[in-house]
């Protein structure tokens, strides 16, 4: 962008100092041309840092929040499945000891072992379907914005290119449109 400037510059010098009409006319028209490749290379620039700033805010934020509500489900899940586990092996236990016809104290005492185990399977039962109702509605926004949001941005940052790519050539030509050739040089 700046070294375009200064090509359009150094242009405009070569311009006023040549003698002949038609020189002066080809360096006039290649000035040109860089002050409209420089104009449209800022344009270009601020398209690709609005680019990089959504792309940086994707995969700084989004992501990493969807993989803590990951590890946070997984957890949950570790948690609910080891309640899960301990309850079944009492159920086993109760179930081997009544079978042999012995006694159990914490029966015998009123279970309080038992309920807590099952209270707490429950509520880590609760903690696991929330956990994973969060994860759910993180992939679907995560997975919105992959399809929606990156594809369009990638869409943007392509025409911005092919449109900045062909309007330097356009200035020389006149006619506002982009031409498919270089300007012929002598």
């Amino acid at each position: 962008m700046h070294s375009q400037h200064i090509l359009f510059h150094t242009c405009q010098n070569d311009c006023i100092q040549e003698p002949l009409p038609e020189d002066r006319n080809l360096l006039n028209t290649l000035a040109e041309c860089h002050r409209a490749c420089s104009r449209e290379q800022s344009t270009l620039v601020s398209q690709l840092s609005h680019f990089t700033s959504d792309l940086r805010n994707f995969s700084e934020k989004a992501i990493p929040d969807t993989q803590l509500s990951m590890r946070r489900y997984a957890d949950a899940k570790h948690a609910y499945l080891a309640f899960c586990l301990k309850v079944k092996e009492m159920e086993d236990e109760e179930i081997e000891v009544l079978g042999d016809g012995g006694d159990l104290s914490r029966v015998a005492n009123g279970n309080m072992e038992y309920r807590v185990m099952l209270r707490c399977r429950e509520r880590s039962r609760q903690k696991f379907i929330d956990e994973r109702g969060h994860v759910m509605v993180k992939l679907e926004m995560l997975e919105e914005k992959h399809g929606r949001g990156l594809v369009g941005m990638v869409e943007r940052l392509f025409t911005t290119i092919l449109l900045s790519d062909g309007t330097g050539y356009a200035a020389e030509e006149g006619d506002g449109g982009a031409s498919d050739q270089p300007p012929a040089l002598p």
